[in-house]
Order: structure tokens, then sequence, then C-alpha cells
């Protein structure tokens, strides 16, 4: 069962005076990650709904009383209700959230693949390939979660090594590179720096990035052309995280 694997630690921001909670985390890779939006496939437990308990106290009793199919709830903070969801379906329109309501949605990071260590000039980093589909920020979250990063590729060195990587045929990965924060400005997750023009002419398809459906600002490696795209980033993909070991 989840709710008997959680030992809990919180990761929160005050912000005027307020204690807001912006994710959720636990052992084993499990975290509820505050959205901004209601993903459409938001569906109400048996119409159930709870009174007078704390967001935490939420999360808990759905993981207790739903197990695995736990992976959404909506807390109203001003009356303390708690609506416990799932999601049967897998795309990405969404609705705007009711006033006064948080939701938070679970990702769980499954680690189905073991971390490959291979050897570099300047260290020895661990690769982790998971096929488990995730958006790009929830893929970001994961790879946090145990330590690391999406892979960064900036060296030939280290592109290179998905050449090698037991990757499945014609995937596509998220990787960490994205220009999330300036339009065209593609910066390495790692540390912030600025893809150079060599990397750019080097790493991306022909006629890439292109922006061609408005909002391609994260980026997936596709297997077998060994080259970068530009793609939205909350459609669901595989994803390659980087742990430095040394």
């Amino acid at each position: 069962m989840l709710a008997e694997l959680y030992r809990h630690t919180f990761y929160s921001l005050w912000l005027k005076s307020t204690l807001l909670l912006t994710a959720i985390r636990a052992d084993h890779g499990v975290v509820f990650k505050k959205n901004t939006y209601q993903d459409i496939c938001f569906v109400r437990h048996s119409q159930e709904q709870w009174s007078g308990m704390g967001l935490i106290e939420c999360t808990l009793r759905c993981l207790r009383q739903f197990d695995t199919s736990c992976s959404r709830v909506m807390y109203d903070k001003q009356t303390q209700t708690c609506v416990p969801g799932t999601c049967t379906v897998n795309f990405n329109p969404s609705t705007e959230l009711p006033p006064g309501t948080m939701y938070y949605k679970q990702v769980l990071c499954k680690q189905t693949h073991p971390c490959v260590q291979y050897t570099l000039t300047e260290s020895t980093i661990c690769l982790w390939v998971e096929e488990s589909p995730l958006s790009y920020t929830e893929a970001e979250d994961c790879c946090k979660s145990y330590n690391g990063h999406l892979y960064t590729m900036r060296s030939t060195e280290k592109s290179d090594i998905l050449k090698r990587a037991n990757l499945v045929p014609n995937n596509q990965y998220w990787i960490g590179l994205n220009d999330r924060e300036e339009e065209n400005v593609f910066r390495w997750v790692d540390d912030g720096e600025l893809m150079s023009q060599e990397q750019r002419i080097r790493l991306f398809k022909p006629n890439q990035p292109d922006n061609a459906d408005p909002g391609e600002d994260c980026v997936v490696y596709k297997d077998k052309i060994y080259l970068l795209n530009d793609d939205k980033c909350h459609r669901q993909k595989a994803y390659i995280c980087e742990i430095k070991v040394h």
C-alpha cells in the first residue's frame, strides 16, 4: 500500500505570511504536485467528499482509502473540504479551478530500469532511462526526487552515451533543455547555461527548433536519429535522468 510507504518531507514556501504547500513528497518517488489548473480527466471517487481536515490529512486519507487509484485531490482551504479523485484518460486539456481551491496531482516516479553508470572525462554519472511517460515538469520532479536532473547532453561525449544506451527504438525522451523563460533562448537545466550556437547546429534536427505549434518550449531526444526537437511541455513522454556520482 502506498500509504504504508509514506515518511513525509514537506516542501513549502511562505507567501504573504501564509504557508502554501507547493509539493508533498514521500519516499519511493511519490510526489503530490500542486497544479494551477485541473486536468479534464479529474473524476471523483464515488462522489466522495470529506470535511474538517487539513491538506496533508486529505492526501493521506485518499491514499489509505484508494491506494494507487488516488491520483489527485482538490482541497478548499476555507471550508477544509477534500475531494479525492482519479484519472482514467491521458490527455491534457484543462479547466480552471473553482475559486479558492487547490489542486494536487500525484506523480508516481517509477524506476523500472536500473541506473547505469558511465565514466566521463571529468566526472562519473548514473543514467536512468524511464519509459513511463510523464509531462516535462513531472519528469523534472521525478529526477529531482532521486537527487538528479533531466539529462544534459551538451558535449559530444554525453551525446555518444545515448547512442549506446538501451533506448526504445523511435521513442522520444525529455531531456534537460528548454526555453520556458524566454522564447528561442534554450538553457541547460543543470546550471542554466545558455545553449551555444555550435550545440544548436550539432544537436537539433535540421530546421529545428521551430516552435511550429506555439508553446513548444521543452526539448525531446529522438532515438535512432540521435537529434533533438522542441515540443509542448505538457505532453506525456519517456524521460532520461542524470545523477552525478562524483
